[in-house]
């Protein structure tokens, strides 16, 4: 091949990529939670992590026996939430919250997700976090 037709061809590799659409992968939480159940906890906050492709927020409470228990909330990502109006001062580390959503399946695990956040005298924070 000539130098210029291997330069014809990556143009039109480099077009055809750049024009193609854009596959947005995403896995399905029904493996591991379970949507025919709720949960509800509430605990201090002890970290965010607002990262995409899902955020997570992790509570630390006390179960009915005393002992810690802490629960991981898996929510959407940074970028949706954000453009929900969420900020990085939406939810700090130290707060109260409440969560009530969908459990995790697996045995004495501590997951949520689809999660409804409140203070503790139920006013919500931000909107509902459906469809991770």
């Amino acid at each position: 091949m000539t130098r210029r037709s291997i330069q014809l061809a990556a143009v039109v590799i480099v077009t055809g990529l750049a024009s193609a659409p854009r596959v947005h992968a995403h896995h399905s939480s029904a493996a591991a939670y379970d949507s025919s159940k709720t949960v509800e906890a509430q605990g201090t906050v002890t970290q965010v992590l607002l990262k995409n492709p899902h955020t997570f927020i992790f509570l630390e409470s006390t179960d009915e026996t005393g002992q810690k228990v802490l629960w991981q909330i898996e929510m959407q990502a940074a970028a949706t939430l954000f453009s929900q109006g969420w900020t990085k001062e939406t939810v700090k580390v130290g707060t109260v919250i409440k969560v009530a959503g969908i459990p995790s399946r697996a045995s004495g695990s501590h997951g949520i997700t689809n999660a409804r956040l409140a203070l503790p005298d139920g006013t919500p924070i931000g909107r509902a976090t459906a469809e991770n």
